[in-house]
């Protein structure tokens, strides 16, 4: 509710927006389930955190712009955002709201942006990538336009102060975590397989605050 309720759901901003609490972490997509766990795990952490839901396909509507309004002050924002019958399409949160909130980054000088993408978006031509992005509904090319986000968001961060961190987990399943010690990460995108939601969200969260992964995909 409030300010971040006011400008997802396309309202009015006040006429000065309230940074957030400093050091806190935002995670778009909060309303879905890895998004959830994002900020579950934030706040068992004790970290501030700021949930902002797109149930309504509030990220595909408000402008960047209106997203750095929402996000001032955090010190870092978790894309966790997808495309759902509840939200928008692929091309509209997949691509579209990623560049988005990655413009929104840069607008309100947050330090990191953590795009939770998916395995598989450099292989085009894999069974897994035409089987995800051909799926009919709101997920229809999904792959895609993920590829693009991502590639639009690096865009929209170069020459900027905030680094970015890129995702790309296997198939999401809603089992246990395994922790580190059970997963495998690797860059080139040239492994698939399962992945916990949990241990996306933990990963995404540490990912939130490590230097260590400045600019990076994996």
């Amino acid at each position: 509710a409030g300010l971040l309720g006011s400008v997802l759901s396309g309202g009015p901003l006040p006429a000065r927006a309230v940074p957030l609490e400093s050091g806190t972490i935002a995670v778009l997509g909060a309303g879905g389930k890895t998004g959830r766990l994002c900020a579950e795990q934030l706040r068992k952490a004790g970290r501030p955190v700021a949930a902002l839901s797109r149930a309504e396909a509030d990220v595909a509507r408000a402008s960047a712009e209106e997203l750095a309004e929402a996000i001032r002050g955090a010190s870092a924002v978790i894309f966790a955002a997808s495309a759902s019958s509840k939200g928008g399409n692929a091309g509209q949160v997949d691509e579209e709201g990623a560049v988005k909130a990655a413009k929104a980054c840069a607008l309100a000088g947050v330090p990191r942006y953590v795009l939770i993408s998916s395995g598989g978006v450099a292989r085009p031509g894999s069974i897994g990538y035409l089987a995800t992005d051909l799926m009919p509904g709101p997920t229809w090319g999904i792959m895609g336009a993920k590829a693009r986000g991502e590639e639009g968001a690096k865009a929209a961060l170069k020459g900027t102060s905030t680094r970015y961190v890129v995702l790309r987990p296997g198939g999401l399943e809603d089992a246990p975590a395994v922790g580190p010690a059970g997963l495998e990460v690797n860059q080139g995108d040239a492994v698939g397989g399962l992945v916990s939601r949990a241990d996306v969200a933990a990963a995404a969260v540490a990912a939130a605050s490590s230097a260590e992964t400045d600019d990076v995909t994996f």
